[in-house]
């Protein structure tokens, strides 16, 4: 539920963006514990939807999202049902062209 909410931030409200970096903070908390369930939640896309739209989210937000998706990424399996959404939005994030996000 946590990570469905964090996708769902209406990035033109403040407390909404709010919100999604509180729910970031507890999502990397039980990713350091248990980092394949929160993958499994769908955390890693959670995690890269805050570095896609990178401009509404202040920096320190950034390299956390950042940071916990690349520890995620390490429990992804083949047969993941969030993989292709995930594969989806790094191609996105690679072919950006801001090369900060990059």
């Amino acid at each position: 539920l946590m990570c469905k909410l964090v996708k769902e931030v209406d990035l033109y409200s403040r407390q909404s963006r709010d919100l999604a970096e509180q729910l970031l903070k507890a999502l990397a908390l039980l990713g350091n514990r248990s980092g394949e369930a929160v993958t499994k939640a769908g955390g890693l896309g959670a995690c890269l939807h805050i570095v896609q739209y990178s401009e509404c989210f202040h920096s320190d937000t950034l390299r956390s999202a950042a940071t916990m998706a690349s520890s995620l990424v390490a429990h992804v399996s083949p047969g993941d049902e969030n993989l292709s959404e995930t594969i989806k939005i790094l191609l996105e994030l690679l072919a950006h062209t801001d090369a900060a996000v990059v």
